[in-house]
């Protein structure tokens, strides 16, 4: 049997953890690039994220143009700082308004989302994650079993949230 018949769609992969910022870079643009249908980020600013990387804005428009059904969703306290800091990130935000979203979390979950919560979910079947913010240490998983808490959290989060930075001004001018 030939090892690509071999791996089901629910297969693990042990996790690799990384310890450096270029570490957590790779890990977030293999995960990135493998994406098929969904691609959920979430940090309180996204400073230590490579998102005005052109790596980065490559993988996501080539997400957003395999098919007009793939979605990006993006949580950030602070989402004016990540539209300074990323005009990458921005032009396909404008491009690709239609499948990129970002949302700003509720006052009530703010403090701990601010600390605890720096992760991509690809698929609901892979996460890179960092366990504290202030700092690159994380972890990469591929394991569709595991991630279920991760995609409530985030979901969760998501369904109580407001709209955030957008890719078009909207008013009189």
């Amino acid at each position: 049997m030939s090892e690509t018949s071999a791996l089901s769609g629910n297969e693990a992969f042990p996790p690799i953890h990384f310890a450096s910022r270029g570490e957590f870079t790779d890990q977030l643009l293999l995960a990135l690039r493998s994406a098929q249908r969904e691609v959920w980020l979430a940090d309180a600013d996204f400073k230590d994220w490579p998102m005005n990387a052109i790596a980065v804005e490559e993988a996501l428009r080539t997400f957003l143009l395999a098919s007009r059904a793939n979605r990006v969703h993006l949580l950030a306290l602070n989402g004016e700082a990540l539209a300074q800091a990323a005009p990458r990130f921005m032009s396909v935000l404008r491009l690709f308004g239609h499948g990129l979203f970002c949302r700003q979390p509720s006052e009530q979950i703010a403090a701990r989302f601010g600390e605890e919560c720096s992760f991509a979910i690809v698929d609901r079947a892979r996460i890179v994650r960092r366990f504290h913010r202030d700092t690159m240490r994380g972890v990469a998983e591929f394991h569709p079993n595991e991630i279920g808490p991760w995609v409530d959290q985030f979901q969760s989060i998501w369904d109580d949230a407001t709209p955030s930075i957008a890719g078009t001004t909207l008013g009189l001018g």
